[in-house]
């Protein structure tokens, strides 16, 4: 990912999880942009330098043409070494071209590469088609987390 790419990114990616993080229930529109910006800067103190951190231009091969992002982070805990899969999207106008599941596997390699043992990632529960993609990609599910609005 180039720096123009991931300043685009950047902007996207705070836009997006604002209003997937509204459309769950969890901030209101009010506090959702920021929140968003804060918690990306946090993880990406450095921008796309930040340790750890690989940022990808999903791209359309052989024509070059952006199709959409991915972000892979390595992380330790416990002993363990495992990539968080923070974000893997395809525009809609390319969606259901297998573009996803080519992705994914290129996150998978890079993870194997980086000697992590695993890959993790959160996916809203509204998403069927994210979670379809990681279903049929093998990834099981490890936890829920339920939610119950009270007026």
């Amino acid at each position: 990912m180039t720096e123009t790419q991931f300043q685009a990114f950047l902007a996207w990616a705070v836009d997006e999880l604002a209003k997937a993080q509204v459309k769950a229930g969890a901030w209101t529109e009010l506090h959702a942009k920021p929140l968003a910006e804060r918690l990306i800067r946090t993880l990406l103190p450095s921008g796309r330098s930040s340790q750890g951190q690989y940022l990808y231009t999903v791209q359309r091969v052989p024509e070059g043409n952006s199709v959409g992002y991915a972000w892979l982070g390595a992380r330790q805990e416990g002993g363990k070494r495992f990539g968080v899969l923070y974000q893997l999207t395809v525009f809609e106008r390319f969606r259901r071209q297998g573009y996803g599941s080519a992705a994914l596997k290129a996150v998978e390699e890079k993870a194997q590469k980086l000697g992590l043992g695993a890959v993790i990632l959160e996916v809203f529960a509204h998403n069927e088609a994210a979670r379809g993609l990681y279903r049929k990609a093998g990834y099981q599910e490890r936890s829920l987390i339920l939610g119950k609005p009270l007026r």
